[in-house]
């Protein structure tokens, strides 16, 4: 996945940092893409990551589902990291039964971020729950 991610990224000419983490939390992988990387979005990977671990779900899966059931962060007990686009849950089945783990991208837009992840996730040959309309 890391690969994937860390080429689709060169090829858009963007920077950013992408991770990898399995289901228990180990961060498994982290790469820097470009020279101009702030500390944020290094952070911003992790705290995406931390979402997706506790909800096994998606950034903005998730963040789509508290709006949707009037939830908020105390609703998870403040276990929740960063809620923007770029978070996604790795499953290995079609079904979104099987969790894996997290990747996380913090480049360009929140946009550029999920689709990039996304993209990655399917061409290594696993699951994810981020909607296909792009």
């Amino acid at each position: 996945v890391k690969d994937h991610a860390v080429a689709l990224l060169q090829e858009l000419r963007v920077t950013g940092v992408v991770a990898i983490s399995n289901s228990l939390g180990m961060e498994l992988s982290r790469q820097v893409v470009g020279d101009d990387v702030t500390q944020l979005r290094s952070a911003s990977v992790g705290a995406k990551i931390r979402t997706v671990l506790v909800s096994h779900r998606s950034t903005t899966v998730q963040n789509r589902r508290m709006v949707e059931s009037g939830q908020t962060r105390e609703d998870f007990n403040e276990a929740l990291g960063n809620l923007r686009g770029g978070g996604a849950a790795i499953f290995s089945d079609e079904d979104l039964k099987d969790f894996l783990g997290a990747a996380a991208i913090s480049a360009g837009s929140e946009e550029i971020a999920e689709d990039v992840c996304d993209k990655a996730i399917r061409m290594a040959g696993f699951y994810t729950d981020i909607p296909q309309s792009k």
